[in-house]
């Protein structure tokens, strides 16, 4: 069995999406947001949302998928219907994305 590719996220792998959202954050944050504000941020709350994104997806066409690379969670990205009044059925849009800053 393929231990890298993508896959649909589960409730057991919020901690390494908060890990990485958290990580990837602060880091591209930095120089936008008060360092203060970057450090209240936590990783058990992020695990939090993102278990509820999973769980309780906002319509049924909403996912959460994960990047994994031999075995591990390397990143995500969320998607769900385009909010384009313009676009066409089934056309989706990305929400996040994110990956592993190292």
């Amino acid at each position: 069995m393929p231990t890298s590719g993508v896959r649909l996220a589960r409730t057991s792998d919020v901690d390494d999406i908060a890990d990485i959202n958290l990580r990837s954050w602060r880091l591209r944050f930095a120089s936008v947001l008060p360092r203060d504000v970057l450090d209240s941020l936590r990783a058990d709350d992020l695990a939090m949302v993102w278990a509820s994104g999973i769980l309780n997806p906002p319509t049924p066409a909403h996912q959460l998928l994960v990047a994994v690379d031999d075995g591990r969670i390397v990143g995500y990205a969320a998607v769900g219907p385009s909010q384009d009044p313009d676009a066409e059925r089934g056309v989706a849009e990305l929400i996040a994305l994110e990956v592993d800053p190292e």
